[in-house]
């Protein structure tokens, strides 16, 4: 079974954003909603943790440039919470991609990194096929 083969449960889609531009964060999280996602948005990394210590989402969206923790600092702790945790990166600075340790050790390709501004359409597709990809899992198998 691949992925263009699971269907869109009737449950919402969760995903967590992370960006510390709050009007990035508003867009993308309004932009998910509208289109039947469950969205929480965190401004730092460190609070996203904390979140994801008690909550499993399908998706995580993580600006690189975040300050104190990165976007790639937050995923590797993330996935030592949830291994299986799908993730987008975005950012304005495609530069940040080597700079800040892309395939340093991540199984990540260009798919995983959406550069801002982004196009709701992008963004509402790239969510999509990550989430369903999360269903192939085992923790979020029914």
């Amino acid at each position: 079974m691949g992925i263009d083969d699971v269907a869109r449960p009737q449950m919402k889609f969760e995903v967590v954003i992370v960006d510390d531009e709050t009007a990035v964060s508003k867009m993308m999280s309004m932009t998910l909603e509208k289109n039947g996602f469950h969205v929480k948005t965190y401004t730092s990394a460190y609070d996203a943790l904390q979140a994801l210590k008690i909550q499993k989402p399908h998706l995580l969206i993580s600006d690189i440039g975040l300050v104190g923790m990165n976007g790639f600092e937050l995923y590797r702790e993330a996935i030592k919470i949830h291994p299986d945790l799908q993730i987008i990166f975005s950012s304005g600075n495609i530069y940040e991609l080597d700079s800040k340790g892309l395939t340093a050790g991540m199984q990540l390709t260009l798919d995983n990194f959406l550069q801002k501004p982004m196009s709701c359409q992008q963004l509402v597709e790239r969510a999509e096929y990550f989430c369903k990809k999360s269903l192939l899992t085992d923790t979020h198998k029914n």
